[in-house]
């Protein structure tokens, strides 16, 4: 018969085991492209508002601070981009690491309703914390070491599909 010790850290790992298994990403970087985009339609159907859509990613997880607003110019309509990284967020675990991301594009009618969603997949690599490789697409602002995030790309648009 186990002990009570035994008991309460089986009882602390069911737990553990709990919490963390309910803490699930639905949308997330190691999503095949078709299952991210069956997810996406989903949960993010055309016709939201850039406010719905906005609200609707935090409640999946992806937090304000990976997601950025493009308005529109003459050429490009609004956009929002949310960038998605494997479950857990953007970690570097070794010295020479490498990140997969995407970046997903909301893009907007001139209603301010959800038209389409394109995605953009790419990655980065660091070396002893500097940033080696990519993104490559030209990004907005200068990379900054580790653990800045890769900054988000000049043009939304550019190579997703």
């Amino acid at each position: 018969m186990p002990g009570v010790d035994s008991i309460l850290r089986l009882g602390i790992a069911g737990c553990a085991v709990g919490l963390f298994g309910c803490a699930s990403y639905p949308l997330h970087a190691n999503l095949e492209d078709a299952e991210l985009r069956t997810r996406l339609a989903a949960n993010l159907p055309h016709g939201m508002s850039e406010d719905a859509v906005k609200s609707t990613l935090v409640s999946l997880r992806v937090p304000e601070r990976v997601q950025m607003r493009y308005p529109a110019t003459g050429g490009r309509p609004e956009v929002l981009l949310a960038r998605l990284f494997p479950p857990g967020g953007f970690w570097v675990d070794d010295s020479l690491d490498t990140v997969e991301f995407v970046d997903v594009s909301f893009v907007f009618d001139p209603t301010l309703r959800l038209d389409r969603t394109v995605i953009y997949r790419d990655q980065v690599r660091y070396f002893q914390g500097d940033l080696v490789k990519g993104p490559t697409r030209e990004p907005m602002t200068r990379p900054p070491r580790y653990p800045g995030m890769p900054p988000p790309p000049a043009d939304p648009l550019e190579g997703a599909n």
